[in-house]
């Protein structure tokens, strides 16, 4: 009986323990995924270039091996581009400085943690590639990085033809053609980190052979 005991506590202790399942995202992120989805959808700055920034900003922060806050760039790759989308972007007013006015009451609607709504005015507001990188947290300065490679590369052409005849940037194929040259020109030189340059290096290379062939076509 006593070794009968033994074998089984011995058993017991042999099987691992399942480990528990993690906790349920908080609600908060489903409640900002799903305002962007029904309000945020745009061809070139809709929900389909949240994802990619928030998940480039993460990959771009793991491999330089910093630190940033998710849950605040998780926030802003939703509502970065607010002020630049219908109904609420306005004539004049800088697409930045319009979301600050509108994201607040968002935030909190959804149940956003208020003491990190303050560095998602600041990813907002330094998330162009004109912006100053110089002493941004790292938050801001890799989620600046994403939102810059993301005019660049095979997915940036995309995105600026599918603005053909809808906006400023290219109003006609000929325009787009310039933007794209532009953003090949212009926005490599502005990335501030070692990975975002790296990263840049092939969507160079993809832009620069698109357009050899468009002029070769033309």
């Amino acid at each position: 009986m006593l070794l009968a005991l033994v074998l089984t506590a011995a058993v017991a202790k042999a099987v691992p323990k399942t480990p528990p399942p993690p906790p349920p995202p908080p609600a908060w992120r489903a409640k900002l995924e799903q305002y962007a989805t029904e309000h945020l959808e745009h061809p070139a700055w809709g929900t389909a270039h949240a994802r990619r920034d928030y998940r480039l900003t993460m990959e771009l922060a793991k491999a330089s091996g910093v630190e940033v806050d998710e849950e605040a760039v998780f926030a802003a790759s939703w509502l970065h581009d607010l002020g630049a989308i219908e109904p609420f972007a306005q004539p004049g007013v800088e697409h930045m400085t319009r979301a600050l006015e509108l994201i607040d009451p968002i935030l909190k609607d959804a149940g956003f943690p208020d003491e990190k709504v303050p560095l998602v005015h600041t990813i907002v507001s330094h998330h162009m590639y004109y912006s100053d990188p110089k002493e941004l947290p790292p938050s801001a300065l890799y989620f600046r990085e994403a939102d810059t490679l993301d005019f660049l590369g095979a997915i940036g052409i995309s995105r600026i033809f599918a603005l053909t005849g809808k906006h400023r940037w290219a109003p006609d194929i000929n325009a787009a053609e310039a933007t794209v040259r532009k953003n090949l020109d212009e926005l490599p030189g502005t990335l501030a980190t070692p990975q975002g340059r790296l990263r840049a290096a092939d969507r160079i290379l993809e832009m620069e052979a698109f357009l050899k062939a468009l002029a070769a076509e033309k």
